[in-house]
């Protein structure tokens, strides 16, 4: 499939990210969730790399809240609700963290 220039210009976003929204969108029916997909496997990787838990927690906050808060989702709101529930799923692992830590 070929790119067109003007679309490439007028929303690189989108028109970057064509393929691989659409392919979650034959699995999800949404294809937005791509980028929650993109936000657990970078959580994932943080913890590997620090075997920690505070640091993928407080990235799995601060991405939440900025990628529901923004506009960037202004057409699919139930994306908003999945990157809330994400921040709190941080907040939660970051309370259960602090209160279980072994010295």
């Amino acid at each position: 499939m070929p790119i067109n220039g003007t679309e490439l210009i007028s929303d690189p976003f989108n028109t970057t990210f064509k393929p691989f929204t659409d392919f979650f969108q034959g699995i999800t029916g949404n294809g937005m969730i791509f980028f929650l997909f993109i936000l657990v496997v970078l959580t994932i990787g943080l913890y590997i790399k620090t075997r920690k838990v505070e640091v993928p927690t407080l990235f799995m906050i601060g991405s939440g809240a900025l990628l529901s808060s923004g506009s960037i989702f202004t057409g699919a709101t139930d994306m908003a609700i999945a990157f809330i529930i994400f921040t709190a799923l941080g907040f939660t692992a970051l309370f259960v963290g602090l209160f279980f830590r072994r010295r």
